[in-house]
């Protein structure tokens, strides 16, 4: 059961009681009434209204007298004597009196009376003897300076009295209410007592200052607009002097108390204080008076009404001030007329510091905060603090008394003076004060208080130990920590319940289960306000926090209903790893994104946050576990309407930032294949595009075909689709050798870059260096990295020779044996004067064998030109290999290896041999036995590297006439001719000295004029037989 409006603090539920209040407020009826008031009490109410009706006779002297002892009832006697000379008075004098006694008793008694009373007769005597000792108490009372006597006079009536004159009032004001409900139309007031706490939901916290104000109007009153100041029927502007001795003999009738209190009110309202003042003055009694319909005393009128009213632009300036706040002279006169009415609730449970709170009344909070600091700790019926309500006046700021516009900011930080721990208080709906902002403000205005709330919340945790409570916590797991979330906040931790000291008040949800972050989108607030809290301590972990449908910020910012580009880009930039989340239907935000047809620059955003790689991490590549959703959905799964988007992400990375995109996974666990294969048929266009190297080279395989960590060495199998002016169609194959290490690039084309090499015999190459990125100057800023792209051979004379060697018909028809020769000798003969356009130059090759002789188009062409060393230098050796001449072998001294029963000495390359045209001769004499018979001229171990292979080695080191005999015999076998061997033989002679001196020597042997005459026979014999070419011979 509410207690009356008019009851003290101690009677009050505890709901409104004070959360932390040092301040005791005194019940006045527990202090001792005035003797003379005690005797009126003994009178029950049927004996006071049967002697004021007459019905059992006018009290007398002797029967008023009678019930107190003699010492009170000479008292009393003395009192009713002066009473008895009042009733010799004229008419005019009795009513001056009336006024006078009215003033004092209050406005019950005196309605009380004047329902009562009839014609003055003998009866209003004896009215006046049974009260003239309660007048007289009063006096006392209005003198005295305590605050404890300062309460109602109506209180300290007998409780029957104060039955009577309630129940007569309250019929008054009902029959008042019915008549102007049939001017207006039958309009029903809404009690404000009633709760709602839907009222404060977020969609609707904006429009609390306005609700309060509707609320506490004042309802059904049809005379309290008049301007002139009635009294007991007529009208009078009050300007003579009236004797207050006079006027006590005046009574005023329920429905003139309850027009006063009205008048009062609308004056209020309308901000006319020079008539509340008035008003006042003239009725003192009206401070302690109530609203029947709120329940609120005249402080929580002025409290309410007293801020100023300004009419603002849309840019947040001053037009004018419409209506000026009240005098602070008023505020304190309505103060030290009824103290106690600091301490009063209405209906709603509202103190007059919550009234002030929610209209901005700085001055007004001052002096209530002042008198009862603990009111600021009090929530009413709908759990809200004054804090709460100081937060919801912000959005509408009030000037002051002399016009000027006072800071909303400085309100909030007056309530939170007076009750700093109000930070951590919710209301009935869970909400805490940071939950209200972040749902009513905006602007500039509400990013100040969203810091000042955030502010103090750090400092009440750090200095004084300030825990949030929550009956539930949940936490989700990131890449980088755990997130702990309060959902909310109970008076005293319980079993279940869990208090995290580590938790931000941004963390906090309310019962709705959103956090303040959630509440500010919600309710539009705008980027400003999302990007402060989430700003704030908590606020990366607060964006990642979900609602009920698992949506985290980025979900509620990019659907239709809550879309805000710009709040977007903010937690985009606070927290990026709210793009990577997927809600409860599995979709990504940029999943809602393309639905809503949001911004390119939207779109651009959301996938460059959640892209499987580090964009920053220039000094190579470093994959993001748990991200790239974004980029698979948007190459793979829009149907090309965001081509352009991938086109720009394309051109802001570098090139191994763009291969590792393009060969990225796009499924789960890698079961989708890469994105360049299952893209959309214009992303992956533009992806393939991208794979173009420096815009040229089009990588083929997703690894290296080769890689040395020593030299910092990549090489990779490619597509040089040339450049703009000399573009290739279908492109050609190179082979692309990419240094991380500029001192290994330099080293190995030292030679090339040296030399002029003539193309059509010398495989042609084409050297770079390639900038992180492709805004860099390459004058200015030293490449990154450095390549080498070298064409690549469409046939090789290995593979030549390897299938002529599995044709049948090789074997069985000497004819098909002769064509070959005579094909793979005008090859041969190619090779000779590559080498001897090398050492022409100055260098040697050193690696002559099958795979180094290849054919581009029409053309065969020596390759491998990157190990050339110049005559006279040091040969490395890494050039060093089957190719190599005896010379090159050495055996280990003291070193024997044991294969079983056999022992046999440890051979090696050496490391000090100086380039000579002599190696190359070596090389191209087994070049030509390797061709003619098909066979390696010494068996190295494939699965070893030439210089492991030390049975191999040996026999090279000990290479003698002997061997020289075998390779005769075997080419005799094959059908060479006596010039071939000749020729082969002396270029594989064991002395370096004996063999030709140089390639001149070779192309002038006899060998090249017998092999064309065989061929111009063999060429008339196959025309004159019409047989048919073998393809393999004329591949050649």
């Amino acid at each position: 059961m509410r207690s009356s409006p008019g009851d003290s603090m101690d009677q009050d539920s505890p709901s409104r009681m004070p959360l932390k209040s040092s301040q005791h407020v005194e019940d006045p009826q527990s202090r001792a009434r005035p003797k003379a008031l005690s005797q009126l009490e003994h009178y029950t109410e049927s004996e006071f209204k049967a002697a004021l009706s007459n019905e059992t006779g006018t009290p007398t002297r002797d029967s008023m007298t009678n019930r107190g002892d003699d010492g009170e009832n000479a008292q009393v006697r003395h009192q009713l004597e002066e009473e008895d000379k009042a009733l010799h008075m004229n008419s005019s004098q009795k009513g001056t009196l009336a006024m006078s006694a009215a003033i004092r008793i209050g406005s019950k008694v005196g309605g009380m009376f004047s329902s009562m009373l009839g014609s003055r007769n003998e009866a209003e005597a004896a009215e006046m003897k049974a009260f003239a000792s309660f007048r007289k108490t009063q006096d006392e009372r209005r003198t005295s300076n305590d605050d404890a006597t300062s309460a109602s006079s109506y209180r300290l009536l007998p409780e029957g009295i104060r039955r009577a004159v309630k129940s007569f009032s309250t019929r008054e004001l009902v029959e008042e209410q019915h008549v102007h409900d049939k001017v207006i139309g039958g309009l029903t007031p809404v009690r404000a007592g009633t709760s709602r706490s839907e009222n404060l939901s977020p969609e609707h916290g904006k429009l609390i200052h306005q609700r309060v104000m509707q609320d506490s109007q004042l309802i059904g009153d049809m005379e309290a607009d008049a301007t002139i100041i009635d009294t007991d029927g007529t009208t009078s502007d009050a300007t003579y002097e009236m004797d207050p001795n006079m006027a006590a003999t005046l009574f005023l009738s329920p429905a003139i108390l309850t027009k006063r209190l009205h008048q009062a009110i609308r004056a209020i309202e309308r901000h006319n204080w020079e008539q509340v003042s008035y008003l006042l003055n003239a009725n003192p009694w009206l401070a302690e008076m109530t609203d029947v319909n709120t329940g609120q005393f005249l402080l929580h009128k002025l409290a309410l009404y007293g801020a100023g009213v300004a009419l603002f632009d849309d840019a947040g300036g001053v037009v004018r001030v419409e209506a000026p706040a009240a005098p602070e002279e008023l505020t304190l006169n309505l103060i030290q007329m009824f103290p106690s009415s600091v301490h009063k609730f209405d209906h709603d449970g509202n103190l007059p510091l919550h009234m002030a709170a929610v209209s901005g009344n700085q001055e007004m909070c001052n002096h209530l905060g002042d008198r009862f600091p603990s009111g600021a700790s009090v929530r009413n019926e709908e759990g809200l603090l004054p804090l709460h309500m100081a937060i919801q006046s912000c959005s509408s700021p009030a000037p002051s008394a002399d016009g000027t516009i006072i800071s909303p900011s400085e309100i909030v930080k007056t309530i939170l003076r007076f009750f700093p721990g109000g930070i951590a208080v919710t209301d009935n709906d869970g909400n805490l004060p940071i939950h209200c902002a972040a749902s009513a403000l905006h602007g500039e205005v509400g990013v100040d208080i969203i810091y000042m709330l955030l502010d103090e919340a750090d400092r009440q945790v750090e200095n004084n130990g300030l825990l949030f409570r929550c009956a539930d916590v949940k936490t989700m797991q990131t890449d980088d920590d755990t997130i702990t979330i309060v959902t909310d906040i109970t008076g005293t931790p319980t079993e279940s319940s869990t208090v995290d000291d580590s938790a931000y008040c941004n963390l906090v949800r309310n019962n709705a289960g959103h956090t303040a972050l959630i509440e500010a989108i919600r309710a539009r607030s705008g980027w400003e306000i999302i990007e402060a809290i989430a700003c704030g301590p908590g606020g990366k972990k607060a964006a990642l926090v979900p609602d009920a449908n698992n949506d985290n910020a980025l979900h509620l910012l990019v659907s239709g209903e809550f879309a805000d580009p710009a709040a977007i880009l903010s937690i985009l930039k606070i927290a990026p790893h709210a793009a990577a989340v997927q809600n409860n239907d599995g979709m990504l935000p940029i999943e809602i994104a393309c639905r809503q047809m949001m911004p390119e620059e939207v779109i651009l955003a959301l996938v460059l946050v959640d892209l499987p790689i580090d964009l920053d991490e220039k000094a190579g590549i470093k994959v993001r576990e748990g991200f790239g959703g974004s980029w698979c959905f948007l190459t793979c799964e829009c149907d090309d309407h965001y081509a352009d988007v991938v086109e720009e992400v394309i051109s802001i990375c570098s090139y191994q930032q763009v291969r590792e995109l393009c060969f990225a996974s796009s499924g789960p666990n890698g079961s989708g294949g890469a994105v360049v294969t299952r893209a959309t048929p214009v992303c992956r266009l533009a992806l393939r595009r991208a794979l173009r190297f420096v815009g040229r080279f089009e990588f083929l395989g997703s690894s290296a075909l080769e890689t040395d960590v020593t030299l910092g060495l990549k090489v990779f199998e490619a597509l040089d689709f040339g450049t703009e002016d000399d573009y290739i169609e279908d492109g050609r194959r190179v082979l692309l050798r990419c240094y991380s290490r500029e001192k290994s690039y330099l080293e190995e084309t030292s030679i090339v870059r040296e030399y002029s090499f003539d193309h059509n015999l010398i495989e042609e190459m084409f050297m770079f260096g390639v900038h992180e990125s492709a805004d860099d100057d390459m004058s200015g800023v030293s490449p990154k990295q450095f390549c080498v792209a070298i064409e690549l051979p469409s046939l090789t004379l290995d593979r030549v020779v390897e299938g002529m060697l599995k044709s049948d018909e090789f074997h069985r028809n000497p004819g098909m044996r002769i064509r070959y020769f005579s094909k793979v000798s005008v090859v041969l003969r190619l090779v000779a004067k590559s080498l001897r356009h090398l050492h022409e130059i100055g260098v040697v090759h050193g690696d002559i064998c099958l795979e180094n002789c290849g054919k581009f188009d029409d053309k065969w062409k020596l390759t491998s030109s990157l190990g050339l060393q110049p005559i006279g230098k040091r040969f490395e050796t890494s050039r060093m290999g089957a190719s190599s001449p005896p010379e090159f072998v050495e055996l280990l001294r003291n070193v024997v290896e044991t294969r079983g029963q056999e022992m046999s000495s440890r051979a090696t390359f050496k490391g000090d041999i100086v380039a000579r045209p002599a190696i190359d001769m070596w090389g191209f004499g087994k070049l030509m036995f390797e061709v003619f018979t098909g066979e390696s001229l010494i068996k190295f171990d494939p699965d070893k590297e030439p210089r492991q292979d030390n049975r191999a080695l040996l026999t090279l080191k000990s290479w003698n006439e002997e061997d020289l005999r075998d390779c005769i015999d075997v080419m005799n076998d094959c059908g060479v001719s006596t010039l071939g061997i000749d020729l082969v033989t002396h270029c594989l002679l064991p002395e370096a000295s004996e063999r030709p001196a140089d390639m001149d020597e070779i192309l002038n042997h006899k060998f090249w004029k017998d092999m064309r005459r065989k061929t111009v026979i063999a060429s008339r014999s196959r025309q004159q037989q019409n047989s048919p070419n073998i393809s393999d011979v004329s591949e050649i």
